[in-house]
C-alpha cells in the first residue's frame, strides 16, 4: 500500500510532540512547559499543512497560449487577380487560303503567292473537269473553267463573283463530261489590307467530287484578281 511522503512527515511530527510531552522534566518547570507548548504547536501546524497538501486537488499545469489563426478574407473582400501560366490572349486568323508572301510592300493582290499545297489542290480541281476536245488547243477542255463553260462570262467572271454576297453561288454544268460545278462565296475578309472574298470551288460527277478554297481580291484600280 502506497503512503504519501507528506503523510509520513506529519506522523513523524506528531511522534515528536508525543516525545516532548512525555519527557521526564518536572511539571513545575515553567520554561519546560513553554518549550513543550511551542513544540506542540509547531508539530500540529506541520501536520495540518501535510494533510492539506494531500487532500487538496492538484492544479493542472498551465499550457502556453496558442496564437490565434489569421483572419480569412470575407467573400466580399477584393482579391488579387489570378493568372494561369502559359495563358495567351486569343487571336483571330484570316480564313484560308493565306498568301505566303504577305508584306506591306505588296502593291497589288496580283503579287500574292500561295503555298504548294494550295496550288496542288487547285490543279486537282481543274484536272477533275478535264475532258478530251479535238477542236481545243492541246486536245483538252476543262468543265471546271466557269468563264469558258458559262456563255457571256468570259472576261467577266471576276466582276460577277465580286458582286455576290456571302453564301451566294455561281453554278454551271460541264459541257464536255457533264457534272455539276459551283463557286460559292464562303466569307469576306481582307488580306494584307486589300478587300478580299474567300471562295469554295466544288465539283461533282456521279460519286466523285473535288474542290478547293480560292480567293478573289479587289485591286487598287477596281479590277478583280482570282486564285
Amino acid at each position: 500500500m502506497y503512503t504519501h511522503p507528506k503523510i509520513i512527515a506529519a506522523a513523524a511530527a506528531a511522534a515528536a510532540v508525543a516525545l516532548v510531552i512525555a519527557s521526564p522534566a518536572p511539571a513545575q518547570d515553567f520554561l519546560g512547559g513553554l518549550a513543550r507548548g511551542a513544540a506542540r504547536q509547531a508539530a500540529q501546524a506541520l501536520a495540518d499543512r501535510a494533510t492539506q497538501a494531500v487532500t487538496q486537488p492538484r492544479q493542472p499545469a498551465a499550457t502556453p497560449a496558442r496564437p490565434a489563426p489569421a483572419p480569412t478574407p470575407s467573400s466580399g473582400a477584393p482579391r488579387a487577380p489570378q493568372t494561369s501560366a502559359g495563358a495567351a490572349p486569343a487571336s483571330s486568323t484570316a480564313p484560308l487560303p493565306i498568301p505566303t508572301n504577305l508584306s506591306p510592300a505588296l502593291r497589288s493582290p496580283g503579287e500574292f503567292e500561295f503555298s504548294q499545297a494550295d496550288q496542288t489542290a487547285k490543279k486537282a480541281f481543274v484536272d477533275f473537269g478535264k475532258v478530251s476536245c479535238s477542236s481545243c488547243e492541246g486536245g483538252y477542255s476543262f468543265d471546271t473553267w466557269a468563264q469558258h463553260q458559262i456563255p457571256g462570262m468570259f472576261g467577266k467572271l471576276g466582276d460577277h463573283l465580286w458582286g455576290l454576297s456571302v453564301g451566294e453561288s455561281l453554278r454551271w454544268t460541264g459541257t464536255g463530261g457533264g457534272g455539276a460545278y459551283a463557286i460559292t462565296i464562303a466569307s469576306e475578309h481582307p488580306v494584307n489590307g486589300f478587300p478580299c472574298k474567300q471562295l469554295d470551288y466544288t465539283g461533282r460527277k456521279g460519286a466523285q467530287s473535288a474542290g478547293y478554297r480560292g480567293l478573289i481580291c479587289r485591286s487598287g484600280n477596281g479590277g478583280s484578281v482570282l486564285f
